[in-house]
């Protein structure tokens, strides 16, 4: 799940930032939207597993290239083969389609699994490939930085954090910091209030063809977030339906 392109990144900042080092202008909104950012980095390293509800979509032309996600996500540690794992039950709705693609998939950390319920196959294989042709789709839903050593990274430094008001997400209420980089997207975050964990992440990006016409964003909202949720058994490792065949061949 973590050989994903460095889009899907959640943040990127400085290790000038984790030790409170001036970064561009300090009034007293961006004073605030540091330690903000600093503490919900301390309380996500301490996470162990962590389950949501995951809504995600692209506004203005990113809208154009990116399809419609939701459903439930469980998030776990990353392994030592720097893979997280994950569990997720998604619909996919492409691009300019009605269509909705229902998909189960995951990783254990090493093995990554894909249960289709059309086709009534699970497919299962070391190669995150086998996830076949949504595996992309699949993992802009999964947010890993809950797995990470360092969940706001260190390999880009930020030219301002601004905290920008509060804002309510799914009924909990939340801190909007924006976080201006040296090189794109800016990034909106929403840290709740009550437990320090992301809440929303919204990604902007401008315009492909005329940077001066209206950017667009990707946003992926976490709704009905629970930190450790109980488990009979592991989500992260395929578990067979009734009915089904499994298989190591790659899904298209």
């Amino acid at each position: 799940m973590q050989r994903i392109d460095r889009g899907t990144k959640l943040l990127a900042l400085a290790a000038s930032l984790l030790v409170g080092t001036s970064v561009g202008a300090q009034d007293d909104k961006s004073a605030k939207g540091y330690p903000i950012l600093k503490k919900s980095e301390a309380v996500m390293k301490r996470l162990g597993r962590i389950s949501y509800s995951a809504d995600y979509k692209g506004t203005g032309w990113i809208k154009e290239f990116v399809p419609s996600v939701s459903g439930i996500v469980v998030v776990g540690k990353r392994s030592k083969w720097d893979v997280t794992e994950f569990y997720c039950h998604v619909k996919i709705t492409p691009t300019g389609s009605t269509d909705v693609i229902d998909l189960t998939a995951g990783s254990d950390g090493d093995v990554y699994f894909l249960i289709d319920p059309k086709t009534k196959i699970a497919h299962e294989d070391m190669d995150p490939i086998v996830q076949g042709k949504y595996s992309r789709d699949l993992q802009r839903v999964v947010l890993t930085e809950f797995a990470a050593e360092h969940p706001f990274g260190e390999d880009l430094k930020p030219e301002s954090v601004t905290w920008k008001g509060s804002e309510s997400i799914g009924g909990v209420d939340c801190h909007h910091i924006h976080i201006a980089t040296e090189t794109p997207p800016a990034l909106d975050v929403y840290v709740a209030k009550n437990d320090y964990v992301l809440r929303r992440v919204t990604r902007t990006y401008a315009n492909r063809e005329d940077p001066k016409k209206k950017p667009g964003t990707s946003d992926l909202t976490l709704t009905e977030l629970t930190i450790d949720p109980p488990a009979r058994r592991s989500p992260f490792k395929l578990h067979l339906p009734d009915g089904y065949t499994k298989t190591d061949e790659f899904a298209p």
